[in-house]
């Protein structure tokens, strides 16, 4: 998020960690006070018995996006200079799939599972423990898979770019999905809670 003040040397390494450190507070005392430190609320959404995780995500997602563009149209920031990572798509798809599913049999994902091991879970341990055992896993065998890790390259490449529409009218419609898809989601929440 800082790394264009960085790259253009108004931050230095060492306010990058300080920023980092305050960042990292902050995600870790939100995390808790909304209840995603806790396995039940965070997996409910893989339910629909609870949509809190999309809300608050795509609530941060949307935020973070409308103000790197409001930035980017009045000047503020060089949108080429945000990083990005290169989309190796069979390679993504599948590590999505494999994360999702130590999320649903977990119930964490990365950061909520640091926050709650903080506040000494220990079945936030035991999924911490084990994602560092996947970590050196990969590690080990990825010599033996760097051939279909970094195959189907597409690039670097954002919502613009894939629909070749300007940043406004990409932001512009994430926006309209993301509102519609929460009052759905309000409205099948109240239909399974009536239901009961």
């Amino acid at each position: 998020m800082f790394a264009p003040l960085y790259q253009l040397g108004h931050v230095s390494d060492t306010g990058m960690i300080v920023i980092g450190l305050i960042l990292g507070f902050c995600f870790g005392y939100i995390v808790e006070n909304v209840g995603f430190a806790n396995a039940k609320n965070f997996t409910a959404a893989f339910y629909s018995t609870d949509w809190r995780v999309h809300e608050v995500l795509f609530s941060a997602i949307l935020t973070a996006m409308i103000l790197t563009f409001m930035a980017f149209y009045l000047g503020f920031l060089d949108i080429s200079l945000i990083q990005l990572s290169v989309v190796h798509l069979g390679a993504q798809i599948l590590g999505g799939l494999i994360l999702g599913t130590g999320i649903v049999i977990g119930g964490y994902c990365p950061g909520t599972d640091i926050a709650a091991a903080v506040t000494r879970k220990y079945d936030a341990w035991v999924f911490f423990l084990g994602a560092i055992a996947g970590i050196l896993l990969y590690a080990e065998i990825y010599p033996n898979i760097s051939r279909f890790v970094l195959s189907w390259n597409l690039g670097k490449m954002t919502l613009s770019d894939l629909f070749g529409v300007p940043y406004g009218v990409a932001a512009q419609i994430v926006v309209i999905v993301t509102v519609v898809s929460f009052f759905v989601l309000k409205g099948l929440t109240g239909k399974a809670y009536n239901s009961k």
